[in-house]
């Protein structure tokens, strides 16, 4: 598996601080550098809401996998 290395390595907006969306799946992927990983990690403690909803996303991605015959 590949990890991302984004030029700038930061998995936040730059406006609001929030986890972008392509870093989450990363996350969920285990595609992150191990240092990103950890601020994500460090982020999810944090907010508890997008947690939950990172929570909800592996569960999509997951449900895809099975239906691709992936899982």
């Amino acid at each position: 598996m590949t990890s991302i290395n984004y030029s700038q390595n930061n998995p936040f907006d730059l406006v609001t601080g929030e986890l972008l969306p392509e870093y989450g799946d990363a996350y969920l992927l285990g595609r992150l550098t191990p240092v990103v990983a950890d601020q994500v990690e460090g982020y999810l403690k944090k907010h508890s809401v997008r947690t939950r909803l990172l929570l909800a996303r592996y569960h999509e991605l997951a449900a895809t996998a099975q239906q691709q015959g992936r899982a």
